[in-house]
């Protein structure tokens, strides 16, 4: 015969130890997604200096952290296929709740606002490089001679390239 109290403490520890598995990886996701915010300020400072070697170094860094942060959602998909259920913020946070766990709930609503604030200032950085790549790219234009060309619409939708060719620029 099977005791029942053994089987209740069992379902306990293993609810336990879920727990716990599930906070540790929060937790850690957590700790990676401050590492990551503050590596993309570093990141936003070195654009505005144009330093491209500690730029170098940072993609370096931002590419472990987003692969570590890949591997936390990799185990969070596990985690709810093992309990059969769909893999999505809801279903998630529906297990979050179901835990009970006050620090746990506080613990994810931290890492879901430290990874918003990443896609903000990951979005800042873009325009910022773009906005370099523009600068050079008008800058190439004057050194080869040519005026900016300016990209019109005609009446059919196409861009019609406005701007001067000057070649003397090269020749002198």
């Amino acid at each position: 015969m099977s005791n029942p109290l053994a089987r209740e403490n069992q379902n306990e520890r293993a609810a336990s130890a879920s727990t716990l598995a599930i906070s540790d990886l929060v937790d850690q996701d957590l700790t990676s997604s401050l590492a990551l915010l503050h590596l993309l300020e570093k990141e936003q400072e070195a654009l505005q200096e144009r330093d491209h070697e500690h730029l170098r170094e940072l993609l370096e860094e931002k590419t472990s952290l987003l692969n570590t942060l890949d591997a936390g959602s990799v185990q969070r998909a596990e985690i709810l296929r093992e309990l059969q259920q769909p893999n999505d913020q809801y279903a998630w946070e529906s297990l979050i709740d179901a835990m009970g766990d006050a620090d746990l709930k506080d613990h994810w609503q931290s890492l879901k606002d430290t990874i918003a604030q990443c896609q903000q200032l990951n979005e800042i950085n873009g325009k910022i490089i773009a906005r370099s790549q523009q600068t050079v790219q008008s800058l190439m234009q004057l050194l080869r001679g040519q005026d900016a060309q300016q990209n019109l619409y005609t009446a059919s939708g196409r861009t019609n390239h406005t701007g001067n060719r000057n070649s003397s620029a090269i020749q002198a």
